[in-house]
């Protein structure tokens, strides 16, 4: 197809700093039939806590198969009596995989 991305659909998982690691599989967890891998982690903004910015792919397996990345913004919120939560701001999707 002429103009279109070809996407490598292979792209392997990237190493995000340790919190974000620890955090990231229970965020994505309850959204059934999709699967989510970090590929690049872009940085992070220091606002009232943490926004970390991050490239996944995302590949969904209902009702139709299908492969797109993704750009993801994860919040840290300041801690509250020593402990941190952390939350999905939003996903962008950016383009599908061939």
């Amino acid at each position: 197809m002429t103009a279109s991305w070809i996407i490598n659909e292979y792209l392997d998982p990237c190493t995000l700093p340790d919190n974000l690691a620890d955090a990231f599989p229970p965020l994505v967890e309850p959204l059934v039939d999709i699967g989510y891998t970090p590929v690049l982690y872009c940085g992070h903004q220091i606002v009232n806590g943490t926004n970390y910015m991050l490239i996944c792919k995302r590949v969904m397996l209902a009702p139709v198969f299908s492969t797109t990345l993704v750009k993801c913004i994860i919040h840290e919120t300041l801690p509250v009596q020593g402990q941190r939560h952390y939350h999905i701001l939003s996903m962008e999707e950016l383009m599908n995989i061939r």
